[in-house]
């Protein structure tokens, strides 16, 4: 019917341990027992009543390989199906559906009282996700990767997708090759509980404003925009961010370092990425005052250019030294075994 063990489902541990066949499991349905007792199933297509009927809690149900057409796929709701894990993978309607229709893959509810809360959701390989029908679930963890957002508008974040679809109370959300090309002002400003957030691998992503994100996230301690096309980052972009201590800024088009958009979390960052960008080593002299700064982890992997075309590689020690002055360098001579560093 589909493999089972190709779902990626990073928050709830997933894994499916023997089949079991119960009069309970539901039709086009596998049902699983893991280690520890709990059940999980695995639908290729289902109506929404007959898993309301299981007595007792999902703890991953995941649908997989579905594609919307005119009919109601997962019948009335699932909003009150208690499960923990829910997992979308290869789902979507296609074009001429979802222009007839709302893929109707759960029952709309406005409010976001009285929906039992639900752990994660991981949707990935899938298609048109701000056309499905969505409820109101609650989820803490939400992973969306390899997935289109719409089916008839730009690839644009906005905020009406965010309401809908991910909901103000997550705590760490993932947007993952998403062929996202711009986010919306305010688009994720609601989520101000945020302690995780990867917006990584879009290859028309080449800036992310400040005031897209909540003016406080005050509990956000992992940031990660790698493998986009950033050509810069934003004066304020980590103002706000008093938890923050591991940035991943790699893979992307950046050239330079601001000291004044990094001089508030660069005393606490743990790790700090920046390999795969296009940095000058001028920009980078502030970063190097020996005695008042430390490097967070990765950071000495990081390469730069000396502005004649020559690579190096930063703390690595060779028979050449080249210093930084302020923020010039000096005796600009080619070698790929540079050290930078401040001299008084």
């Amino acid at each position: 019917m589909f493999s089972l063990f190709k779902i990626v489902c990073p928050f709830a541990l997933l894994c499916y341990s023997s089949r079991i066949e119960s009069d309970q499991c539901p039709l086009s349905c596998e049902c699983y027992e893991s280690k520890k007792g709990s059940i999980n199933i695995a639908c290729g297509n289902i109506e929404g009543s007959s898993l309301s009927d299981l007595s007792e809690t999902i703890h991953v149900l995941t649908f997989s390989n579905i594609t919307f057409d005119d009919r109601v796929i997962f019948g009335p709701s699932l909003n009150f199906i208690p499960f923990n894990h829910l997992v979308i993978e290869s789902c979507g309607g296609s074009t001429q559906a979802t222009s007839n229709r709302r893929d109707r893959l759960i029952a709309d509810n406005d409010t976001y009282s009285d929906i039992p809360d639900h752990k994660s959701l991981s949707i990935t390989n899938s298609r048109h996700i701000f056309e499905w029908k969505w409820t109101s679930f609650n989820f803490k963890q939400i992973l969306i990767e390899n997935s289109t957002l719409f089916a008839f508008h730009l690839p644009i974040l906005t905020r009406k997708f965010v309401s809908k679809v991910i909901g103000p109370n997550v705590t760490s959300l993932s947007l993952n090759g998403c062929k996202i090309t711009s986010i919306q002002s305010g688009a994720l400003s609601d989520l101000g509980y945020l302690r995780y957030l990867e917006i990584t691998r879009n290859e028309e992503l080449s800036r992310i404003p400040r005031d897209a994100l909540p003016e406080q996230m005050k509990q956000l301690w992992y940031l990660d925009l790698s493998d986009n096309s950033l050509e810069y980052i934003e004066l304020k972009m980590f103002q706000g961010m008093p938890s923050l201590t591991e940035v991943n800024l790699s893979g992307n088009k950046l050239i330079s370092l601001d000291y004044e958009i990094y001089r508030n979390i660069w005393p606490q960052l743990l790790y700090f990425n920046v390999k795969g960008n296009q940095l000058s080593c001028q920009n980078l002299c502030w970063s190097l005052e020996l005695g008042k700064l430390h490097y967070p982890f990765a950071y000495e992997d990081t390469v730069c250019d000396l502005n004649n075309g020559n690579l190096t590689k930063l703390f690595n020690y060779g028979e050449q030294q080249y210093f930084c002055n302020d923020d010039k360098l000096i005796d600009l001579i080619a070698t790929t075994t540079a050290n930078l560093r401040i001299i008084a």
